[in-house]
């Protein structure tokens, strides 16, 4: 097979241009748009728009919005640094290397600037709310087996994309590592490292909880039942739009409201639904907060913001002693969610006798949702979380929305088990 080199960088800056004005006429939503430097009128939602060169656009008047008065209680002071392309460069000169160090010619390193803001105006009051995130993605080819490894991290404070060389390394030498085939068929024991957990947490829970789809899946509102005991008691879920350095962070969702931390699972029980104003008012429950759209030109659904699997009491080490021969599931790949979700795992190990063995060729995860919660067993000490990179949510096709996910290791038992 012949070598096919790739090695890039992409460098996006993005910038807010144009303000849309959003109107709610009889329950719908129309969008019309108006010239940069217009005062607010109505109700309005500005959006960034990704420019690759800002130079000859229409950027739009900060100074404009100066003479709104701003909601104090929901708009609070942010300071963002200002990066520059430069800044950028070097960041990517210092992980290039890491690349060259392995020789490794066929990959690609992405990093993003999104800084702007965002308001929103009624009768009552009006809101703006400064955005700022950085994303790198990393992505590497591998020749041995194949396959393109990619990681991405990211979040509202630069922080989130320094410092990762550790990281890029186990990447790199993933992709050089040869896979074994191991016959897996049937049912076995998984444990699912911090961003499975994270995936587990946004498919296999978190859509099954926005109350639009619970709805309208009367299968769904069957077997998904507020206050049916699901799981292990160690296993609680939750959506926080208030993590301060996370992807999916907001002072006011995309409706005008305040959002909250929400438990989605508390206690192994299902306890709360991501909702937004019309749901909340069907169902006579909180307004959660999660009304979220990627652009002017999509209205508001209800959507996820950082998910994740709060930490647990089980000793990792624990997790993987308890397990004489089965799977460890680590970083994610391809998934999509639902009642009858599916899965995919970037790096798939063997365990034997309590330890890590080899990698293994890929492998998913295709159960029922309820299937799934009711297989955890134990939720793990450790906790890291996730966002950035070239991932997002993609519900209704409205991709990518900033989201995070993550949590503990957690140990699934008797999960079948496809390979790919």
């Amino acid at each position: 097979m012949g070598k096919s080199k790739k090695n890039s960088m992409v460098i996006s800056k993005n910038r807010y241009e144009t303000i849309s004005k959003l109107q709610l006429i009889n329950g719908e939503y129309s969008i019309s748009h108006t010239s940069c430097g217009e005062y607010l009128n109505g109700l309005y939602k500005i959006r960034y728009h990704d420019l690759e060169e800002i130079e000859n656009r229409c950027v739009y008047d900060i100074s404009v919005l100066k003479k709104c008065v701003y909601d104090i209680s929901v708009l609070k002071k942010v300071k963002h640094e200002n990066i520059e392309i430069g800044l950028i460069k070097k960041i990517y000169e210092h992980y290039k290397k890491i690349f060259l160090k392995y020789n490794i010619s066929n990959y690609e390193i992405e990093i993003v600037e999104e800084e702007g803001f965002k308001a929103f105006q009624n009768e009552r009051e009006t809101l703006i709310e400064p955005i700022k995130r950085y994303s790198i993605n990393f992505s590497v080819y591998s020749l041995v087996n194949t396959l393109n490894y990619e990681r991405g991290f990211g979040g509202t404070i630069i922080d989130k994309i320094l410092d990762l060389d550790n990281q890029v390394e186990e990447l790199i030498k993933v992709s050089l590592t040869k896979s074994s085939y191991v016959k897996i068929d049937g049912y076995f024991p998984v444990i699912f490292d911090n961003e499975m957990t994270g995936l587990f947490a946004h498919e296999i829970v978190g859509h099954n909880l926005e109350a639009d789809i619970w709805y309208m899946n009367k299968k769904l509102d069957e077997r998904f039942n507020l206050g049916e005991k699901v799981s292990t008691s160690a296993l609680n879920i939750v959506d926080n739009p208030l993590l301060n350095t996370e992807s999916g962070t907001y002072l006011f969702d995309d409706e005008g409201n305040a959002p909250q931390l929400t438990y989605l699972i508390k206690n192994g029980v299902i306890n709360h639904l991501l909702t937004n104003e019309k749901y909340s008012k069907l169902f006579n429950i909180t307004n959660t907060g999660n009304a979220r759209s990627i652009s002017t030109f999509y209205k508001p659904i209800i959507r996820m913001s950082n998910t994740y699997v709060m930490q647990g009491q089980s000793d990792v080490k624990l997790l993987f002693s308890s397990i004489p021969y089965g799977l460890y599931f680590k970083g994610t790949r391809n998934s999509k969610g639902g009642i009858h979700p599916f899965i995919e795992s970037r790096e798939v190990y063997l365990i034997k006798d309590g330890k890590i063995d080899c990698l293994l060729n890929p492998m998913s995860i295709s159960e029922n949702a309820l299937s799934l919660l009711k297989k955890v067993k134990m939720v793990g000490n450790d906790f890291e979380i996730y966002g950035g990179g070239k991932g997002g949510c993609g519900k209704y096709n409205q991709f990518p929305l900033p989201v995070s996910s993550g949590g503990p290791h957690i140990l699934l038992e008797d999960v079948l088990i496809y390979n790919i």
